[in-house]
């Protein structure tokens, strides 16, 4: 293979923008929001894509920093792997997996009215000594690419991409999920 830019193209990527101070800080402002599962009535027995509480983040002075430090290593990592043309975050959403949550296989690629989701990340806001399972893998090929579980980690993908969390199998896993939307690929 012979890469036409001088930089190798890759698959994905990761960072640690958070600090354990933050992930903490993070945890207890997204915990004062209501957490819903997206899909409520969850009595009829019928197997859903997946199971999360979770809400969309404001932007307000207490999460301002999340989105600067989310924005700044998002353009940084578009331009040294992918160099997509992006526009904006769709939203930050805080998520929490308790026993038994769980996001199946997936793509996150959609086509919105101003664009198409072009990068997803995903950064980790929970020691992984404190929850088993709810592992974030990425399917590139045969057998799945497990992601960094570390403290303040941040994974990204290009959207088109299947990922998928396995179920959590004890403890909570907290974590803020996000696409960036860019004008629709040529």
């Amino acid at each position: 293979m012979w890469h036409l830019k001088k930089d190798t193209v890759e698959r994905w990527s990761w960072a640690v923008p958070i600090t354990d101070i933050g992930c903490k800080n993070t945890i207890e402002l997204g915990n004062k929001l209501k957490l819903t599962y997206p899909l409520a009535d969850l009595s009829d027995n019928i197997v859903r894509p997946f199971q999360n509480k979770s809400a969309t983040l404001p932007i307000t002075d207490e999460s301002r920093w999340i989105f600067e430090t989310t924005t700044k290593v998002l353009l940084d990592i578009n331009e040294k792997f992918f160099n997509y043309d992006l526009l904006y975050i769709d939203e930050l959403r805080f998520c929490v997996y308790e026993e038994g949550d769980y996001y199946d296989k997936h793509t996150d690629m959609q086509y919105e009215s101003t664009g198409v989701k072009k990068i997803s990340f995903l950064i980790n806001l929970s020691d992984p000594e404190t929850y088993e399972g709810g592992d974030l893998l990425l399917h590139f090929d045969k057998e799945p690419t497990v992601s960094k579980r570390d403290l303040g980690s941040m994974t990204i993908v290009p959207s088109f991409y299947m990922s998928e969390i396995t179920p959590v199998t004890s403890g909570t896993k907290y974590c803020i999920m996000g696409s960036v939307i860019g004008p629709k690929f040529n």
